[in-house]
C-alpha cells in the first residue's frame, strides 16, 4: 500500500483520522516514495513554529520516519510519471509521485487529502486511490 504525506503525518500530530492513519501501522507492506519525508520535515517544521511540536519532538518524528514503511521509492524513478500525470490532471507534481508510485507498484494509494481523491475520481487513476476514513 502506498501512503502520501497526508496519511504519515497523523502518525505525528494528533487530529481526528490520526486512529485511522495509525492502524495503517499495523501492516508490513506500507511504501511511499522517498520524497515524503521531505512533505512530512516540512510539516513538522511548521508544527514547530506554531508551537505544537517541541525541537526534540520533531527530529525524533523524522528519524523515526523511514522505519515505519517496508519501502522507500527513489523519486527520480517516478518523477517522469509523475510529470505525466501531474499534466494530465493539472495537478501538482508532488502528489502524483504518489500515483506514479502505485502504478509502478500495482498498489493502492491511501490519502487523506480529499482534494485529490476528488481529482482523481475524474481521471483514469480513480481505481488507484482510497480516502482515510
Amino acid at each position: 500500500m502506498i501512503v502520501d504525506a497526508s496519511v504519515a503525518v497523523k502518525w505525528v500530530l494528533r487530529e481526528a483520522d490520526s486512529p485511522a492513519a495509525i492502524d495503517l501501522l499495523a501492516r508490513s507492506d506500507l511504501c511511499a516514495p522517498d520524497f515524503i519525508l521531505i512533505e512530512v520535515a516540512n510539516v513538522l517544521w511548521k508544527a514547530w513554529r506554531a508551537g505544537a511540536l517541541d525541537e526534540q519532538s520533531v527530529t525524533q518524528a523524522l528519524e523515526q520516519m523511514p522505519c515505519l514503511f517496508a519501502t522507500l521509492r527513489p523519486a527520480e524513478k517516478l518523477v517522469a510519471t509523475a510529470l505525466r500525470i501531474a499534466t494530465e490532471l493539472d495537478h501538482p507534481v508532488y502528489d502524483c509521485l504518489y500515483v506514479a508510485a502505485a502504478l509502478a507498484d500495482g498498489d493502492r494509494l491511501i490519502t487523506a487529502d480529499r482534494r485529490f481523491v476528488g481529482k482523481l475520481e475524474q481521471s483514469p487513476y480513480h481505481s488507484l486511490a482510497t480516502l482515510l476514513i
